[in-house]
């Protein structure tokens, strides 16, 4: 029993003296790491800024956060915060130089946010805000600060890859060569600014005579006084211009009808042989719809559906004839769409008979009411070559006769000015195509509107809407005219 009782003394003795040292060490540990912390906030002058970031968030988020953790008793707050961005590629990167005024600003975190991740992600990192380009349009990036909550937001245009469109290429047209408005009236001028790729599509336009018109807000113009300025408008980028012509008139007392002529190539630009000419019912509709077009004659429209889908579109009446050929066993569908009532409609007889080796030749007629005057409309497709001139003999023997004052829409197949004047000399020229960026090349009185007034009809102005290869093979022509 003495002999166990003497091993436990000594066991125990020999657990006392590791216990007594472990026990020395953590002290001995504990005195440096507070000796280590004591000195560095010594040397920090009595105050310790721990600045973390929230780095590299993960990409493909719509916010990040830059977050530095600020302790500060003499703070100083953020009034203002900017940055500057605009363009960015497919797949590129770049980051935001984000400004925090003032310079001295206690707490200079931010977010930043995409407003369409679909087209641009953002992430923050200590360096700044991070955007990359997901795919081709625009997303507004909104960066915000912690401190007073102030915001700066840049619309980013991330472009294709594969756009390498260079200030050279860029040009930039007017839809028509020439325009007209009354006097106190506006009217926005169509421009179009190629190719489509082009990064920026931004303009000015500048009236030669603002004490006759005035630009009022982008390329729109008001009429201040009769006569004539010449409009320039151009690109900022590349410095390209163009130039037409606006004739203030003076202020209509009648009402005012935009009447047009337009054959629309079966809407697949007829023999233009652009095959990136592929119009669409809803395009050509526009086309009529914002350059004020009321009444329109339609030659070879083609197809009854897309008709239809035309005269929907509009939201105009219609009346359409389906004259058949029996040389080429064609149908043909043209058309006449008006914003006023039709009173009535037909497809002349006089015409009915007359065929031709190229393409169907007809005459309809429609009856319009415009300011309580009842005008007669046809709307005209001649022959070509030979038969061309007894087609004049025989439209001139149909409408000869009519009591009402008429307006004539036309596709004549030919440039035909000593043909009007021989068997139309009681009919007025009211517009014709006079560019010479058309299938014929020339100035052209293939395509024209001509009225018998009857004293109730004035030629207000006339302008060629730029269709071809575009909508067509022909160019629209319009005429602004007076009823009273």
């Amino acid at each position: 029993m003495q002999a166990k009782s003497k091993s436990k003394k000594k066991s125990k003795k020999n657990l006392k003296l590791p216990l007594i040292l472990g026990i020395l060490a953590v002290i001995l540990m504990g005195v440096g790491i507070g000796g280590y912390f004591l000195s560095n906030e010594s040397s920090l002058g009595g105050g310790f800024n721990a600045m973390m970031f929230e780095s590299d968030t993960k990409s493909g988020g719509g916010a990040a956060t830059n977050n530095p953790q600020t302790t500060n008793s003499n703070k100083v707050k953020v009034t203002g915060i900017k940055f500057d961005l605009n363009t960015i590629k497919i797949g590129e990167e770049k980051t935001l130089n984000v400004t925090i005024g003032p310079n001295n600003a206690t707490d200079k975190k931010f977010t930043c946010a995409s407003s369409n991740t679909k087209i641009a992600t953002v992430r923050v990192t200590s360096s700044g805000c991070v955007v990359k380009g997901v795919k081709a349009g625009t997303a507004k990036i909104t960066v915000t600060s912690f401190d007073g909550k102030k915001s700066a937001s840049e619309i980013i245009n991330v472009q294709n890859t594969t756009t390498t469109t260079t200030t050279d290429s860029i040009s930039v047209t007017f839809n028509s060569s020439s325009y007209s408005i009354d006097v106190g009236s506006t009217k926005n001028l169509g421009v179009t600014i190629t190719p489509s790729a082009s990064a920026n599509k931004g303009y000015t336009c500048t009236s030669s005579n603002t004490s006759i018109a005035t630009i009022t807000s982008g390329c729109t113009v008001k009429g201040i006084k009769t006569g004539t300025a010449t409009i320039t408008v151009t690109t900022k980028d590349g410095n390209k211009k163009a130039t037409t012509t606006l004739t203030v008139t003076p202020k209509t007392n009648g009402s005012k009808v935009r009447v047009a002529t337009f054959n629309v190539g079966s809407f697949n630009c007829g023999s233009s042989k652009n095959t990136n000419c592929k119009p669409s019912e809803k395009s050509i509709a526009s086309l009529i719809k914002s350059n004020n077009i009321d009444v329109i004659g339609i030659q070879e429209a083609g197809s009854l559906t897309k008709m239809d889908n035309l005269k929907k579109e509009t939201g105009y009446k219609g009346f359409y004839s389906f004259p058949y050929n029996p040389a080429s066993a064609k149908v043909a569908l043209h058309s006449v769409l008006s914003s006023y009532p039709i009173k009535s409609g037909e497809t002349n007889s006089g015409l009915s008979n007359l065929y031709s080796a190229y393409e169907i030749r007809y005459v309809d007629k429609v009856v319009i009411t415009v300011n309580k005057v009842n005008i007669s409309v046809y709307n005209t497709h001649l022959g070509l070559k030979d038969e061309n001139e007894d087609h004049f003999k025989r439209l001139a023997n149909i409408v000869k006769n009519d009591p009402n004052p008429i307006i004539m829409t036309a596709d004549w197949n030919y440039s035909a000015k000593d043909r009007f004047t021989k068997y139309f000399s009681d009919f007025e020229i009211a517009a014709y195509d006079t560019s010479k960026n058309n299938m014929w090349g020339k100035a052209s009185y293939v395509d024209a509107v001509l009225v018998k007034s009857k004293g109730h009809i004035n030629i207000k102005s006339s302008e060629v809407i730029k269709a071809y290869k575009t909508y067509s093979d022909h160019n629209m022509v319009a005429a602004t005219l007076e009823i009273k």
